[in-house]
């Protein structure tokens, strides 16, 4: 697993993070609602959203502000 993170330069939380968002690809999901499944804080998440959105890992379907993050 270290060697996938390593190679695709992902933390253990952006790895979750990611897993989370494909397993739940068809529903809503906020940082607020992922902070919770994860046991996370809101702001972590945002962070760490923000971060992958910066390494164009993903992109958010709502054009709003990244401080409002909808995925």
């Amino acid at each position: 697993m270290e060697g996938f993170l390593t190679k695709f330069n992902l933390t253990n939380t952006q790895l979750s993070i990611l897993l989370l968002l494909h397993l739940n690809k068809d529903s809503f999901e906020t940082p607020s609602s992922i902070s919770k499944k994860l046991g996370l804080s809101t702001p972590t998440i945002s962070n760490v959203l923000k971060t992958l959105h910066k390494k164009n890992i993903f992109k958010n379907r709502h054009r709003r502000k990244i401080k409002n993050l909808l995925i």
